[in-house]
């Protein structure tokens, strides 16, 4: 079993050359034969730095107005662990698109602000590019808030390269989101 999904695969094989003195009817010559891709993915939401190395557990904190964070979607086997190489499941024919949706209690557009809503996982790949996501100041006391996202395959996924369902959402990290504590000063 390879490490790609890439939808089902044919393949023809031509009797030809027959030794002995034997004889094949022409019509009857060649087999047909397919093989089923029985690769199922799931899409991981991971936070990450810049260069895309995921965050360990440890690292999944973020202060507002400090500090950006980065998220990539990665394709692994069911059940299969994101940080794992080993784990990894690559696109065979050609990208795929990814919708990300914001979970936990961090509001968008408030807590988090994002460029965009997708991220793409190029053919050959088993992670899209990072996406910078800002954490602005919201100026409010509300104490620690989570973000985590959730991947959903999108239509511009070619029914022709990929079957139906063949990448389910998996869970995310959670990030932590804390208050800009040095806030601005009142002067009397």
């Amino acid at each position: 079993d390879d490490k790609f999904i890439e939808g089902d695969e044919g393949f023809s094989s031509v009797i030809t050359d027959i030794k002995g003195g034997g004889t094949v009817d022409p019509d009857k010559a060649i087999a047909e034969s397919k093989i089923e891709d029985n690769d199922i993915a799931e899409a991981h939401v991971v936070f990450c730095d810049k260069d895309g190395n995921i965050l360990t557990p440890d690292q999944l904190h973020a202060q507002e107005g400090h500090d950006d964070i980065y998220v990539k979607v990665v394709l692994t086997v069911v059940g299969g662990d994101p940080t794992k190489d080993a784990d990894r499941l690559e696109l065979g024919n050609g990208s795929a698109t990814f919708k990300l949706t914001p979970g936990g209690n961090a509001t968008a557009g408030t807590d988090f602000v994002m460029d965009k809503s997708s991220l793409t996982v190029p053919g050959g790949k088993s992670e899209s590019a990072p996406m910078k996501i800002k954490l602005p100041d919201d100026f409010q006391s509300e104490g620690p808030e989570k973000l985590s996202f959730k991947a959903e395959a999108t239509d511009a996924i070619s029914k022709a390269h990929y079957p139906d369902g063949f990448v389910q959402p998996a869970g995310s990290s959670e990030m932590t989101i804390d208050d800009y504590i040095d806030g601005p000063k009142i002067l009397a």
